[in-house]
């Protein structure tokens, strides 16, 4: 049986669900100077994500996130004229 594809879940430090991104799409890490970071994402499995080149448990990012005063959101794409 075909295996459906993975989508990654982010949530906040209260484990409240933000938002999915499918396996393989870039979130924006927002710093509160305004600077960004595009990082990519892997699925793990459900609790776990590769972000950029390391692996989250997905509470440990979201306190990352939150702790930081930053803010994530999934990339969004331009689009093509």
């Amino acid at each position: 049986m075909k295996e459906l594809s993975k989508s990654i879940r982010f949530i906040d430090k209260h484990f409240n669900t933000l938002f999915y991104i499918p396996d393989g799409s870039q979130i924006e890490v927002v710093e509160p100077d305004g600077k960004s970071e595009i990082l990519g994402c892997q699925y793990i499995d459900e609790y776990h994500t590769k972000i950029g080149n390391e692996t989250y448990y997905i509470h440990d990012f979201a306190e990352l996130i939150e702790n930081g005063n930053k803010t994530v959101s999934p990339l969004k794409k331009q689009l093509e004229r």
